[in-house]
């Protein structure tokens, strides 16, 4: 499921896609009903727990926990098979590294603030 995920996400044709398993089509259709939500302005974001876990209490009988791992595991397969998302930067992974990419964008906004702010000055 996750290497048919990630064929969809690069634009394979359908006959360059992995077979399907038709045993989990149920967990495709949540993850596709979900998929929108990753939506925020113009950017994606991954489906987030709560987010997976309010859809689970709005479908009839719930959904398991397997079922919900798998969701994460097929967004997150998906979003990084997208065409252009593999030479993205890494995310950073402890506190330090977020913290120095937190100053280094707040730095550059600055920058780019002062910027603008000296052009419309000298106009």
């Amino acid at each position: 499921m996750i290497a048919f995920a990630e064929a969809v996400a690069a634009g394979a044709a359908g006959a360059r896609l992995p077979p399907f398993p038709e045993a989990l089509r149920h967990v495709w259709d949540d993850f596709a009903a979900l998929r929108p939500t990753r939506l925020v302005g113009l950017a994606t974001q991954q489906i987030t727990w709560a987010e997976i876990n309010a859809y689970a209490e709005a479908v009839p009988g719930g959904l398991p926990y397997w079922q919900k791992s798998l969701i994460r595991r097929l967004d997150d397969a998906y979003e990084a098979a997208m065409p252009g998302r593999l030479s993205s930067k890494p995310k950073p992974t402890n506190v330090a590294e977020i913290r120095a990419s937190l100053r280094a964008a707040i730095k550059a906004r600055e920058a780019k603030a002062a910027a603008e702010a000296l052009k419309e000055s000298t106009s």
